[in-house]
């Protein structure tokens, strides 16, 4: 048996590549300044774990693009001196509800809780 290895980047890695990468391209391409929008280190953490589930960074790319369309239709709306800060608290607002939930919370059996479901099962496997 041979075992494969899937490397994907650490969670900090996806920061660290927002913030110095994927945040200013979708800047740039929605036509936002670095006053218009700003990325906390916290609301990015919370896109990569409550929006994206990846090994890779391109759905990271499309929430981030997702956030900066939307704050580009409010720059048109309210003018050039609109400004928002993107932080944990306020990424839903952009976002929507979040995609993934944090597993730890499901690690523990709890009554009334179906973590999965086989089929129906005949007898003879039980």
């Amino acid at each position: 048996m041979e075992v494969l290895r899937l490397h994907g980047y650490t969670e900090p890695e996806k920061v660290e590549i927002a913030k110095q990468y994927l945040v200013r391209k979708q800047r740039q391409q929605t036509g936002l300044t670095e006053q218009n929008i700003d990325f906390s280190d916290e609301a990015l953490t919370t896109v990569i774990r409550n929006y994206t589930r990846e090994a890779g960074v391109r759905n990271l790319e499309r929430e981030i693009g997702n956030v900066c369309r939307k704050v580009a239709r409010k720059v048109v709306r309210e003018g050039d001196k609109y400004a928002v800060t993107l932080t944990a608290d306020n990424v839903n607002d952009y976002l929507g509800v979040m995609k993934f939930r944090d597993s730890e919370v499901h690690e523990s059996s709890e009554v009334g809780l179906v973590t999965a479901w086989h089929g129906p099962r005949s007898a003879a496997q039980f």
